[in-house]
């Protein structure tokens, strides 16, 4: 994902003071209203780091999610504490490269990862990331809530076979039992004459 310079400094404008804005015309300002509600009303998630992986800005879907009431909550708290300790260390490297806009980063434009709340429930996002202020090293990212993928085990291949062949165990057993019925009912009794 690449922004042209004039869309990183609107974007930068909008996260720094929200309420107000360098250039007063009235096309600039829609515009401006229009990113910003895109960024904070959205149902993916957006949000902005700054060199040291504090939060920026944290729309409102991702405060949401995090578990958070407010806006103001979330600003300022650095991002790996929603973070996995084990994952920390990738996920400072790729900040470090989007926000340093290195020849690297490019390989983590896409990047999925786990992201724990407040409440300790954990949730994947596919992050799409970029880096955004020309004055600061500052990165940009907006993600997707994605279904976990499932591992596949040895035991959890047994138990799937084990449960096809006791329902199709079930399934036999009670054709048979229904198929006997019937044939009770059904039987052929010889009639005797007088």
């Amino acid at each position: 994902m690449s922004m042209s310079i004039t869309e990183s400094k609107i974007i930068e404008q909008i996260i720094e003071q929200p309420d107000t804005f360098e250039d007063n015309s009235s096309e600039a300002d829609r515009l401006r209203k229009a990113i910003w509600d895109m960024m904070n009303f959205a149902n993916m998630y957006v949000l902005v780091l700054d060199e040291n992986m504090n939060i920026k800005f944290a729309n409102y879907s991702l405060y949401r999610d995090l578990g958070f009431t407010r806006h103001n909550n979330i600003i300022g708290k650095c991002w790996l504490d929603f973070i996995r300790k084990e994952d920390s260390n990738t996920i400072s490297s790729i900040h470090n490269a989007i926000s340093k806009n290195s020849d690297i980063s490019k390989r983590f434009n896409e990047y999925t990862n786990d992201v724990i709340t407040s409440t300790n429930s954990v949730i994947s996002v596919k992050w799409f990331n970029a880096h955004i202020n020309h004055t600061y090293n500052w990165s940009f990212s907006i993600g997707i809530q994605t279904e976990k993928p499932v591992m596949i085990t040895a035991e959890s291949v047994r138990t799937y076979y084990k449960q096809i062949l006791e329902n199709d165990r079930t399934m036999i057993l009670s054709l048979r039992n229904s198929i006997l019925e019937d044939n009770k009912e059904n039987s052929c009794k010889p009639e005797f004459k007088e």
